[in-house]
């Protein structure tokens, strides 16, 4: 992902994320946690580029200065519980930090937990999580009632003061959803899954079968307005990511064991705009516009990084 500034590509490589200067390619450094059999698997720059925060696969975040290029980090925290998301708050103070039956708010300062929410009954939260302000968050939620569990099925806004009920701006279809924000944090994004096979193997390769998504848009910037939103045409591919007008988004056919083609679609008709290949061996794991829209970040499964110039594709 790129950091809010542009200056920065976070990229999770094969020992830890690895933070890239943009205009040089250069790799400044790699994060690593510090605890043996740990490692990071999530991260989150906060909006002035100049932080890091890090979560790693047995729950301890760390705080990163990416401003010193060190290596070392600001803060460690510990948590008890399986950590499935974390976010940064729009001032930077805090750490939304997710697990499924408890969302943490804590202090960047002092490391000191300001507050925490539990989710209605018959609900769990999991992964996603995004900061409206104002003490308002959106994150996505399921029922542990479910017979078959396929990831997020709810959007939900939850306030942390307690002001009001937590309620659902929206629900995914049989196959799940995944929250987020478009480049700059403008817009809040959650995008169904409305055709996803059962089962995708390595075989999925040699079909000219493809995911198809289709997203909502609310505007979060300068003040949340979840009243009105905007809905994308349906994209012909698994959407990685948005540029910052919502224009287009970057598309793969799968989520994994794909071929390494990317595509860049026109989200109010679902046209094909550009049309990529990753220049490796691998299957292509993420892709980021950058903060100005012109710029694209496509990152392989074998730690490759390619940057793509798509004002061709305005």
């Amino acid at each position: 992902m790129f950091s809010d500034d542009g200056n920065w590509l976070v990229v999770d490589g094969d020992r830890g994320l690895k933070v890239v200067r943009v205009a040089t390619g250069e790799v400044c450094f790699t994060t690593t946690t510090g605890f043996r059999d740990d490692r990071p698997c999530g991260c989150v720059t906060d909006f002035r580029g100049n932080r890091l925060v890090t979560l790693s696969a047995e729950g301890h975040i760390e705080v990163w200065d990416l401003g010193n290029i060190q290596k070392s980090s600001l803060m460690c925290l510990e948590v008890s519980e399986d950590v499935l998301g974390l976010a940064l708050s729009k001032n930077g103070d805090d750490i939304f930090c997710v697990s499924e039956e408890l969302i943490r708010v804590i202090d960047l300062q002092t490391g000191r937990v300001r507050n925490s929410v539990s989710p209605p009954i018959r609900t769990r939260f999991y992964g996603d999580v995004v900061d409206l302000g104002g003490g308002r968050i959106v994150v996505g939620t399921y029922n542990p009632d479910s017979e078959v569990w396929n990831g997020v099925e709810r959007a939900l806004v939850v306030d942390l003061l307690g002001r009001e009920r937590p309620h659902v701006i929206w629900e995914s279809n049989e196959f799940g959803m995944y929250i987020g924000t478009s480049p700059g944090r403008e817009w809040l994004t959650a995008v169904t899954v409305e055709q996803h096979p059962h089962e995708v193997e390595e075989q999925a390769l040699s079909t000219n079968t493809t995911a198809l998504c289709r997203a909502r848009c609310w505007r979060i910037e300068p003040l949340p307005n979840l009243a009105e939103y905007r809905e994308t045409h349906m994209l012909g591919g698994w959407v990685l990511g948005f540029s910052p007008d919502l224009r287009r988004a970057v598309c793969v056919r799968w989520p994994i064991f794909n071929d390494g083609r990317i595509q860049i679609c026109d989200t109010e008709t679902g046209a094909e705009l550009l049309d990529l290949k990753h220049p490796s061996y691998g299957f292509v794991v993420g892709a980021a516009f950058s903060p100005d829209g012109r710029k694209m970040a496509s990152f392989g499964s074998d730690g490759s990084i390619a940057l793509w110039d798509t004002s061709k594709a305005e």
